[in-house]
């Protein structure tokens, strides 16, 4: 007897049609799962990426949103770009950047004439604040609002100002209502500056008031791991974890205080009690995934991670762990190694790296047509993901191979991620500018959009190399000022190349520092901060000044 063959109609339309009747359900994994699967087999159209930025806005997931308003602003018609600064100025608002979202309310207003004066008011009204007052007297002072001292205390411990941040929270009353979470703060500051027995006597002052404070009971238990006091913390983390709040940070501490302490259980509880309330955290669902492996609970360590890629497809870290888990399950073994930290087993992550370090030094075109055989964007796209995409010298690397590949859709989507360091994205783009060759991308950087030109620099063979890498410096430094200031460097580097090669002194140019310091500071006329260019560029103030007196004394025989 014949076994009977279920179709499933994957083409283009029934896709998007699928898609659609998901959301309506209000299931959203499945609805993205679609889309993408649609992008995969037949490629993006522009309302793919409209598409998807209403779906992550509906599940509240908004970084991901912005970056397909971006991909979406990058491919539609001049028509509907009022569409895409409409839903940027929405997700940036709902994110609280409200400068940038002010912005691309600009934006849709300057591209869309028809929108009515009441909704030009209630827009404004969302940016209309009143003048904060500069003076103000409390009396008695425990009176006082300390939110902008925590604030500020805050951003300095963040920032890794430890003293300055311990100077800010102890300038808060004792008596005041944010006199805990700032004794807590300070905590913390004692910690991380190795002062463990200070950071010990500030929890127990606060446990002394609350013995059931779910913060200082978290920062007592750091402190007790820091100090080696295992037995002790693992008490503490218990006390946590019998604890019932529904309140999502102390949910969040409690969870991720049993995950330090071993409390695998426990912690897989209190993360399935968050995923009700915050549904689409990365750290959180992986956190979770991790802790149901690490207490036996496989399968739901599996949905875990296929929750993650469904949502975030360039989880490259959460995908691995779930082929891992995947194979575990259908063929047995060993289960995979997890680690609540978001990153690769030690061998996989060497094995990765060998082979982007490899590939670095093959030539470009052996390197396209290994491109052509092998799939490499899955690589890059770890590179970016690996740690929470704090690997910046891993993306370097990474985007060095991809221009050499010539993987620009890549490129392209890196570019337009609002996520990725603009310093690695000008980087990016001074290698591209190395490449010397006219070409468009669209790229973020501030959070900005635009269109990057890259324009070819024309000049002779001699010293050629050394040119067009000081005009990239150049260039790549200067493009989130515009495309004009590229213009204008290539203009420079011609015209300086000229006037050497016509008076013999191309054997001026030693080093492409000194070169892109004399070219950014010719543009400027003998107007530029001399010093302050030089520290940028690091250059060799002699060679400058030699390449500069040359090109001008020649720049000047040309104008007589």
């Amino acid at each position: 007897m014949d076994e009977k063959v279920i179709a499933f109609d994957a083409g283009e339309d029934r896709l998007v049609e699928l898609a659609e009747r998901y959301c309506d359900e209000k299931n959203f994994c499945a609805a993205l799962r679609m889309i993408h699967k649609k992008i995969n087999l037949y490629g993006a159209e522009p309302d793919d990426w409209m598409f998807l930025a209403e779906i992550y806005d509906d599940m509240e997931t908004y970084e991901m949103a912005i970056n397909c308003w971006f991909r979406y602003l990058a491919v539609c018609e001049i028509e509907a770009l009022a569409d895409a600064y409409e839903g940027l100025a929405a997700c940036y608002y709902n994110v609280g950047n409200e400068a940038q979202s002010a912005y691309y309310y600009n934006k849709m207003l300057s591209e869309d004439d028809d929108v009515p004066a009441e909704s030009k008011m209630e827009i404004a009204r969302m940016f209309t604040r009143s003048p904060k007052s500069l003076f103000k007297v409390v009396y008695p002072p425990e009176k006082a609002d300390y939110g902008e001292t925590v604030d500020e205390g805050v951003k300095l411990l963040k920032s890794g100002k430890y003293e300055d941040a311990a100077t800010a929270f102890s300038k808060v009353h004792p008596a005041s209502r944010l006199a805990g979470a700032a004794k807590n703060y300070l905590a913390v500051c004692h910690l991380v500056t190795g002062d463990s027995d200070a950071a010990e006597k500030d929890c127990l002052e606060l446990l002394e008031k609350d013995p059931d404070d779910v913060q200082a009971l978290s920062t007592y238990c750091a402190v007790l791991i820091e100090k080696k006091q295992t037995a002790k913390s693992r008490e503490i983390a218990r006390r946590l974890a019998s604890i019932s709040t529904e309140n999502p940070d102390e949910l969040y501490k409690i969870a991720t205080v049993c995950c330090e302490s071993g409390l695998d259980a426990e912690a897989y509880e209190k993360f399935c009690v968050l995923e009700e309330i915050v549904r689409y955290d990365l750290t959180l669902i992986y956190f979770k995934s991790v802790a149901a492996c690490k207490c036996g609970k496989y399968r739901e360590s599996l949905e875990g991670f296929g929750k993650i890629i469904d949502v975030f497809p360039h989880a490259e870290v959460a995908r691995y762990y779930y082929n891992a888990m995947r194979l575990y399950l259908e063929e047995g073994g060993q289960p995979p190694a997890v680690d609540y930290f978001y990153k690769l087993p030690k061998a996989e992550r060497d094995k990765r790296v060998q082979l982007l370090a490899a590939l670095s030094d093959v030539k470009s075109d052996e390197l396209r047509r290994y491109g052509r055989e092998y799939d490499l964007v899955p690589l890059f796209r770890w590179c970016f993901d690996e740690f929470d995409g704090q690997e910046p010298e891993l993306q370097l690397l990474a985007v060095n191979v991809a221009v050499r590949a010539g993987e620009y859709g890549f490129l392209q989507e890196m570019f337009l991620d609002s996520t990725v360091n603009d310093v690695i994205k000008i980087e990016t783009a001074r290698k591209i500018f190395e490449r010397n060759k006219d070409a468009s991308i669209a790229v973020v950087l501030c959070d900005v959009f635009k269109q990057l030109e890259f324009v070819r620099l024309e000049v002779g063979r001699v010293k050629h190399k050394i040119f067009v890498s000081a005009y990239s410096m150049c260039a790549a430094k200067f493009c989130l000022l515009g495309n004009e200031h590229t213009h204008k460097f290539n203009r420079a580097a011609v015209k300086m190349y000229n006037i050497l090669e016509e008076k013999n002194l191309l054997t001026l140019v030693t080093d492409k520092e000194s070169l892109a310091c004399a070219i950014f500071l010719f543009t400027r006329k003998g107007k530029g901060d001399f010093k302050g260019a030089l520290e940028s560029f690091r250059a060799d103030e002699t060679n400058v000044r030699t390449l500069l007196e040359a090109v001008r004394q020649g720049d000047k025989n040309e104008t007589h």
